[in-house]
């Protein structure tokens, strides 16, 4: 009798206090399905962005041809070794006309022009002194830049634009060396300039 008493006397929950038991049950039981969707949106961006970055496909042509990617038409002008160090490296210089088809597209920075040799070895582009690739660009009377302040100009469609860039690699790998350009704007895609 004294147990029925007491089961009359507890209080009854009412109708605010059972709606809220019941949303910090679903909360608790949503939690793990938000943050897996928050994972994979952000692990999406992650891909996106590593896919935008990467070098994956080649568009491989002869070290004469041309051919337009990320709003410009590439032509390597000149490849040449310019001196030799003592240490075995050897100086490159790179000359690249791009002509301008999409200045929008092709302002978008980085822009990435490597030599890369058949093994996979890759050399990216080198502040030197001006005493050694910068006397032939003088002597040339060339007033080419680099990649980045060259896109970054603003150009109009059609402008060719001079760019030169500047390398060390092995004496031995000038031999093989093939050019790779590859603007942000045509990524994954890049083109790569092989010799015959």
């Amino acid at each position: 009798m004294a147990e029925a008493k007491a089961a009359a006397d507890a209080p009854v929950p009412d109708a605010a206090a059972q709606t809220a038991a019941r949303l910090r049950r679903w909360s608790l039981w949503a939690l793990p399905l938000v943050l897996l969707a928050a994972l994979a949106l952000h692990g999406r961006e992650s891909a996106l962005a590593w896919w935008r970055a990467k070098d994956l496909f080649a568009q491989r042509l002869r070290l004469d041809a041309a051919a337009e990617l990320g709003g410009a038409e590439w032509r390597v002008a000149s490849l040449q070794r310019v001196a030799d160090r003592p240490d075995g490296s050897s100086v490159v210089l790179l000359e690249i006309e791009a002509t301008v088809r999409d200045p929008a597209l092709l302002a978008t920075l980085p822009c990435r022009i490597a030599l890369e040799d058949k093994r996979g070895r890759r050399w990216l582009t080198t502040f030197l002194p001006p005493s050694e690739a910068g006397r032939l660009l003088r002597q040339k009377g060339s007033s080419a830049k680099s990649c980045g302040p060259a896109v970054a100009s603003k150009p109009e469609p059609g402008t060719v634009l001079q760019i030169a860039e500047a390398f060390l690699v092995p004496r031995e790998a000038f031999g093989e060396a093939e050019v790779v350009v590859s603007p942000a704007a045509g990524r994954p895609r890049y083109l790569r300039f092989v010799r015959d």
